[in-house]
């Protein structure tokens, strides 16, 4: 993506008061920052839910964002998905079950039309969580400084 007019330290200044904003604890989910070569990486963690049938499912999402800045310009990336899904029965709350999630097969049973209400919750929540966090981060690039303090 193009941010016009801005330079790659800026860019990195704004990208750290995005991860400061946006994550709990920034240092434990930052992996590098390293302002020179204009690299940032994390590994961070969301949650989301919804209800399938008769059971509440909350997904932790967990992947690795890799942000790459020059001169007027960036790179988001999101990638190396995993996470694990805690299923609650609506009718016994006590009844809990735990699933690791590989996304990737869980989009090949959604194309061969298997688990077709759980799989598109699922993903589309993922689609849902990646969509807000690019989102997030575009806004903050090219939000003006308020140097008016």
């Amino acid at each position: 993506e193009s941010i016009n007019g801005q330079t790659k330290d800026q860019l990195f200044i704004k990208a750290r008061e995005w991860f400061v904003n946006t994550y709990k604890d920034p240092n434990d989910i930052l992996q590098l920052a390293d302002k020179e070569s204009g690299k940032i990486m994390g590994k961070a963690c969301y949650k989301y839910n919804f209800v399938n049938g008769i059971n509440v499912s909350v997904i932790t999402l967990c992947f690795t964002i890799n942000i790459d800045l020059k001169d007027g310009k960036y790179r988001c990336r999101i990638y190396g998905f995993s996470g694990y899904n805690v299923n609650t029965s609506l009718l016994a709350a006590n009844a809990k079950r735990f699933d690791n999630i590989d996304y990737d097969a869980q989009y090949g049973a959604l194309k061969e039309g298997k688990r077709k209400g759980y799989n598109n919750k699922l993903l589309t929540g993922l689609d849902n969580q990646i969509k807000s966090i690019e989102k997030s981060f575009y806004d903050n690039l090219n939000k003006k400084a308020n140097s008016d303090f």
